[in-house]
């Protein structure tokens, strides 16, 4: 809106040039040819100016809008794609406006946006429902063993196939598969679910996660001679976790497996404050029995020294009983730019959060 309002003395000036000596209709679609022209060029200052004079001169015109829409959104102004769309619906009443604004308020309200494809939803239907309930409740009874199971169940494999909308692809003479959806349930839970398989290797991640209440995220890794299982159970505002959650991974090689349970706080996804991790294993050389860390915002601290001085980012209590320390400039897996979140270990491109 704001840069419609910038751009008027432009167009009262060259509508008044060119007022002259053509009708209405002719004018228009001078404009709106120009501006589809600059618009497939990807020049969309200039679009923006020419669908905006279209506009100016045919107020009741809806594919004027919708192309300045198409503007806002190439060039990722949400604000003034919503602004236009909200216009367009006013002045024309055009029902495309209303599925457009209703699709805009579903899918691109922060923090959803950050890690889901809009290309990937899926209408929430009955059936979809009933596939996934099982899931949906082994995740919230904190069932977890149960869930790669079902998610891996050949009824639930072949509907996610063959949903209407859903991305994905099996290849002809090959094992690989990749099959992704997001939706948003009756009860304003955003439910996301992709399976994958290349070569020997199959992984698996479902996020049940309410507006407002208690879900959980569950992601898998499995090959010939290796598995990696993360659940994670806890409190969700907006779709983020925010508050306490309990976290178990479990990692299993052929001679080899270890399992930790880390409790902590998030806000806003990311880790806030002190977590502690148990660890459970039965190779001689994971001597670690807790582990505590510090996090400000998802960003790891250093409130620790060691006996040399040195600022460390994890206090660890031995199997022994001993205590010990990491220094911060030797933890090669502690870069200062990244952010940790539950079950997702490090996170380098979700957005500043206030």
């Amino acid at each position: 809106m704001k840069k419609l309002c910038g751009i008027c003395l432009l167009l009262a000036l060259f509508l008044g040039l060119t007022a002259c000596g053509k009708s209405t209709e002719a004018k228009w679609q001078e404009q709106y040819d120009l501006g589809m022209k600059y618009l497939s060029e990807g020049n969309y200052e200039e679009a923006v100016i020419a669908f905006a004079a279209a506009i100016e001169i045919e107020p009741k015109s809806a594919d004027a809008y919708l192309a300045l829409a198409d503007v806002y959104e190439a060039q990722g102004d949400t604000e003034s794609l919503q602004a236009i769309l909200e216009q367009g619906l006013e002045a024309t009443g055009d029902a495309r406006f209303q599925e457009w604004l209703e699709e805009q308020n579903r899918t691109l309200p922060a923090p959803l946006n950050v890690y889901i494809g809009n290309e990937e939803f899926v209408e929430y239907t009955p059936e979809l429902k009933a596939a996934f309930e099982p899931v949906v409740q082994a995740g919230i009874s904190g069932n977890k063993d149960e869930i790669d199971d079902l998610l891996l169940a050949e009824d639930l494999l072949l509907y996610v196939k063959n949903m209407e909308g859903v991305t994905g692809f099996s290849e002809e003479g090959s094992i690989d598969e990749d099959w992704k959806f997001w939706t948003i349930t009756d009860d304003d839970v955003l439910l996301r679910y992709h399976y994958i398989r290349i070569n020997e290797v199959t992984a698996l991640d479902l996020d049940y996660r309410p507006g407002d209440g208690d879900g959980f995220t569950y992601s898998s890794e499995e090959g010939s001679n290796y598995s990696n299982k993360t659940f994670v159970q806890g409190f969700f505002s907006g779709y983020l976790f925010n508050g306490a959650f309990t976290e178990w991974l479990d990692h299993v090689e052929e001679e080899y497996w270890y399992t930790e349970i880390t409790e902590g706080n998030a806000v806003n996804e990311f880790l806030q404050g002190e977590t502690k991790t148990s660890h459970e294993g039965n190779n001689d050389s994971y001597r670690v029995s807790l582990e505590y860390c510090q996090y400000e915002n998802g960003l790891v601290q250093a409130p620790w020294t060691d006996e040399e001085g040195r600022p460390c980012t994890r206090k660890l209590i031995l199997k022994d009983g001993t205590e010990g320390f990491t220094a911060a400039e030797s933890d090669g897996t502690f870069d200062p730019d990244w952010r940790f979140y539950p079950g997702g270990g490090m996170i380098d491109y979700l957005p500043e959060q206030n």
